[in-house]
């Protein structure tokens, strides 16, 4: 049965990625957004923690995935172009939140201005989907098995905090790998129906149920991509 989730297609922050962000930012509690925000934690000087959580999302908006440059007016040509992305509250300062890496997501304008009917607390997310909907084109994980019976191209990529089960049958479902390692995963990038016909093919056979995003490396470039998880909850990578 799906577990239906607004947060499944927000991709995750590995382990690995929050250990580099400790190191790079010396923050000793660096960490992903927590969805109800926080007003306990340990501030964290602001120019140190907005930094952080902008590497941290990748510069891009963690709800629809928006980078768009912007231009403000400045007397340094330099300082014309920017990023148009925010470092949001999830729990406003006037509410008692905290300037910690769990209470801060960042947000395009245009995602930080549909909290104005919250007051700006919150985040803005997007409608729930189901494992069959996707975008128009989704980064897929797959074993690479798989794929090259179906005949779809794909890339080799690395993916953290995973187990994953090998060798590939489809009703396989021993781990070999424990979490929280770094894994080699197949990555096809697919159109929405290519991805709909494939589903189509393995869903009820490989028991698929659900899904998450995550990120995968694939050489320099890092792509948000689904995982796709077994009746039993565990990625079939």
């Amino acid at each position: 049965m799906i577990r239906e989730s607004p947060l499944k297609n927000i991709t995750v922050i590995s382990s690995f990625q929050l250990e580099t962000i400790r190191k790079k930012f010396q923050i000793s509690d660096s960490s992903d957004f927590s969805p109800l925000g926080e007003k306990n934690g340990k501030d964290i000087p602001w120019s140190r923690v907005s930094t952080a959580v902008l590497f941290r999302d990748g510069y891009r908006c963690r709800v629809c995935g928006n980078s768009s440059l912007g231009r403000i007016e400045d007397s340094n040509p330099e300082n014309r172009i920017h990023i148009d992305v925010q470092v949001h509250h999830i729990v406003p300062r006037k509410d008692g939140g905290s300037d910690s890496m769990r209470n801060l997501i960042t947000l395009c304008s245009s995602c930080h201005h549909r909290t104005f009917s919250s007051d700006y607390s919150g985040i803005p997310l997007s409608s729930q989907r189901t494992l069959l909907e996707a975008a128009s084109r989704v980064n897929l994980v797959l074993p690479g098995e798989v794929f090259r019976m179906l005949g779809k191209a794909y890339r080799y990529g690395t993916l953290y905090d995973v187990s994953r089960t090998e060798p590939f049958r489809m009703s396989h479902s021993g781990a070999v790998q424990a979490p929280g390692q770094k894994v080699e995963v197949a990555v096809s990038t697919l159109g929405r129906g290519d991805y709909s016909s494939i589903l189509g093919e393995i869903e009820e056979e490989c028991r698929l149920t659900d899904y998450y995003t995550a990120s995968v490396r694939c050489g320099s470039a890092i792509l948000p991509s689904r995982v796709l998880l077994q009746d039993s909850g565990r990625p079939f990578v």
